[in-house]
């Protein structure tokens, strides 16, 4: 894992995150000195891939792409208890997709996982996520940037708890919409942003096309994290380039 100092954790996500332009707040967070890449685009990309055989190709091919960060979501039944060889065949993996490139990858740990350790034990890691379900101890996790996932159709009263949580990053995401991107999910994010005073990514899955991200980015959202592959990724970071030219 990355050295963050004890009392930040501020990994390169993070500080990224800080460095993108706030549409609705501007100079809430300068940029990030010497980051070339916020310094040309006005959100921050992610990009999720899931573990498998293939990791390492994608992984790169995504860093090639111009991609901010990677996040590889690990669901894999290797995962498992009594896999013990099969658990440190997918760290290994996980390393090696994690060294070939330079930019900031994080994890993604999914509902039902056994064993996330190992996968924290993975050296370069910047961060990891985690969604409601996942075990409340993985917040106590230490020199990790931690964001945890978010539905936009959290229970009454959730909202007044969110400043409490021990996340540094918030991940408004739901795999189970299917569009489109409506003006009550934008209050909710709104609503997230204005109770946690934290940065907030927002998922592709709640219906997002690229010429969403202009409006995202008025609202004050800090990036998107994608999941569909390098055409649908490039598509989202073109749609944010353009907002630096305006």
């Amino acid at each position: 894992m990355l050295g963050h100092a004890a009392e930040e954790r501020e990994g390169a996500l993070l500080r990224r995150l800080k460095g993108v332009t706030r549409g609705s707040r501007p100079g809430r967070f300068g940029f990030v000195v010497g980051e070339e890449r916020a310094k040309q685009r006005a959100m921050a990309i992610v990009a999720r891939v899931s573990y498998g055989a293939a990791l390492v190709g994608e992984v790169r091919a995504l860093a090639e792409a111009g991609v901010d960060g990677i996040e590889i979501a690990v669901r894999s039944p290797a995962m498992r208890t009594g896999s013990g060889a099969l658990r440190d065949a997918v760290a290994s993996t996980m390393r090696e997709a994690i060294a070939a490139v330079t930019i900031p990858c994080g994890v993604f740990i999914a509902a039902g996982t056994d064993n996330w350790s190992a996968v924290l034990d993975v050296e370069g890691l910047d961060w990891v996520h985690v969604p409601p379900e996942a075990p409340a101890r993985l917040l106590a996790a230490k020199e990790i940037t931690r964001l945890v996932s978010l539905v936009p159709d959290m229970p009454p009263g959730r909202l007044a708890g969110l400043p409490g949580l021990k996340a540094d990053v918030l991940v408004v995401d739901d795999p189970t919409q299917h569009g489109p991107f409506t003006a009550e999910t934008l209050l909710v994010l709104c609503a997230i942003e204005a109770a946690t005073q934290k940065p907030v990514l927002v998922g592709n899955s709640l219906g997002l096309e690229p010429d969403d991200v202009k409006v995202l980015h008025d609202h004050g959202v800090d990036g998107v994290l994608v999941t569909g592959g390098v055409d649908v990724v490039r598509a989202f970071m073109e749609a944010a380039d353009k907002l630096s030219a305006l």
